[in-house]
């Protein structure tokens, strides 16, 4: 007796969905009747040019602009005004206002990455619209690893189910065997087993209640194993994603943190920020796509000389555990750029002639050193 997934092998899965991939100047006018109550005499000369400005095609007033500004300081000084919109949350209202992207009422845009998150997730909840649930459930179960294969005799099972009449049930003992003993093994009970349990129900005379039990039974279990299947998937993605995340925020912490990497070698914090992003951001790609961070990227251009330096490192150092060769190499030349600043410096102020002081033994020896 073959397993449940073989049962249903002569119904044809024929997948005729498709997806159409195609689906996925005013001129300004002016009208200014405001007079300028400082203007003087309206007999005067200004006032006379003023008033022929009007009447001249193309010349605006200015007091039309004086106007426009005092109206725009007005409602600048209204406490009801919203001044505290950044252009990020004016630009998502307006995208959200023309339906190109799925935002709350009162959900704030603080940043780009806000942005480009919820423009993600719309194109994520509409990319599928125009697709049945069952087509939705097929390309998701592609999408999540779920092998075409075991996707198409879900499928298969399914239809193979719902064409099982009450009337088949009754008239065909072999087919009454077949779904008890399916249902049997669908909840757990090795197949050997599950066939002793389906001859048992047809020698009671019980066959073709557990026959019809046992068809409602597969139905659900059919139904709901690729939907199942693709939450238990996308779950674990997220709790993939979630503990690199986790990872990656604790191996932030531990390099900004870290004063040395190499005994007695003082790191600042821009080379440390330096050191977490040649570890973690992606600096390309190789030709599949992959993402490569600096490191990875420079051993691929040169791998023999990545390698053999590499190994010269790991080396000397006896695996990283011993940098005596690269501290003592620094302090001696920390001590010879001293010895030599000092022995420049002249404590008198500038002369040849000035007293200095060359050995411990205090003033005595650098007025004996004197030189005139």
């Amino acid at each position: 007796m073959e397993g449940k997934e073989d049962l249903f092998d002569d119904v044809d899965f024929t997948d005729n969905s498709s997806v159409d991939s195609s689906e996925f100047e005013k001129e300004p006018v002016v009208t200014d009747d405001t007079t300028d109550d400082n203007a003087g005499d309206d007999n005067s000369p200004a006032n006379d040019d003023k008033d022929k400005s009007k009447d001249i095609p193309g010349v605006i007033d200015s007091t039309f602009f004086e106007k426009e500004i005092e109206n725009q300081d007005s409602v600048d000084d209204d406490p009801s005004a919203d001044s505290s919109s950044s252009p990020l949350q004016l630009l998502a209202s307006t995208l959200r206002a023309e339906g190109l992207i799925d935002l709350e009422e009162d959900e704030e845009v603080k940043d780009s990455k806000d942005l480009l998150a919820a423009w993600r997730k719309t194109i994520a909840k509409n990319e599928l619209s125009d697709l049945t649930e069952e087509q939705k459930t097929y390309v998701q179960a592609l999408r999540n690893g779920i092998p075409e294969e075991e996707i198409k005799q879900n499928f298969n099972n399914i239809k193979a189910l719902e064409s099982v009449t009450d009337g088949s049930i009754t008239a065909n003992e072999g087919l009454r065997k077949t779904l008890i003993a399916q249902d049997f093994i669908a909840k757990g009970i090795d197949e050997a087993k599950a066939m002793k349990l389906a001859e048992r129900s047809v020698d009671l005379g019980e066959d073709i209640d557990d026959a019809k039990e046992a068809l409602n039974s597969l139905k659900e279990i059919e139904k709901t194993r690729i939907v199942k299947t693709n939450a238990q998937r996308e779950a674990d993605k997220k709790a993939e994603l979630k503990q690199a995340e986790e990872k990656l925020s604790k191996l932030k912490e531990v390099v900004l943190n870290k004063e040395e990497f190499i005994p007695n070698m003082k790191v600042n914090a821009t080379t440390k920020e330096k050191i977490f992003k040649n570890m973690t951001e992606i600096a390309e790609y190789d030709s599949k796509g992959n993402p490569l961070n600096a490191i990875t990227a420079a051993r691929m251009k040169d791998p023999e000389n990545f390698e053999m330096m590499e190994s010269f490192f790991f080396t000397i150092t006896k695996g990283f555990t011993d940098f005596s060769k690269f501290t003592k190499s620094v302090k001696s030349t920390a001590i010879d750029e001293l010895d030599k600043s000092l022995q420049s410096n002249n404590v008198g102020g500038g002369t040849p002639n000035s007293i200095r002081s060359t050995s411990s033994k205090g003033l005595a020896d650098a007025i004996a050193n004197y030189k005139i």
